[in-house]
């Protein structure tokens, strides 16, 4: 993918829905009692881009090479076992 080249260090920190949930379950901690996509999503990455934090100006470097497609932002609701 064109967004990543030469940074696969910092693609490897973006992970799907199956992989947070295999995390949380991974030491038999916590139940995964709902996983899902935000609905405010598009929003949420707006105002993180807007907030001048060095994290959320590259991450808007990524939006702006078309991350965009392939990223979302997840919620779970998780009970400590």
């Amino acid at each position: 993918m064109e967004w990543v080249e030469g940074e696969e260090s910092e693609y490897e920190l973006f992970h799907s829905i199956e992989w947070w949930k295999h995390h949380f379950n991974s030491k038999g901690q916590y139940e995964i009692v709902q996983a899902f996509e935000l609905e405010t999503g598009e929003q949420a990455w707006k105002d993180w881009f807007a907030s001048g934090h060095a994290f959320a100006k590259r991450d808007g470097e990524y939006f702006e090479k078309g991350i965009n497609g392939y990223v979302n932002i997840i919620g779970f609701l998780i009970k400590k076992l």
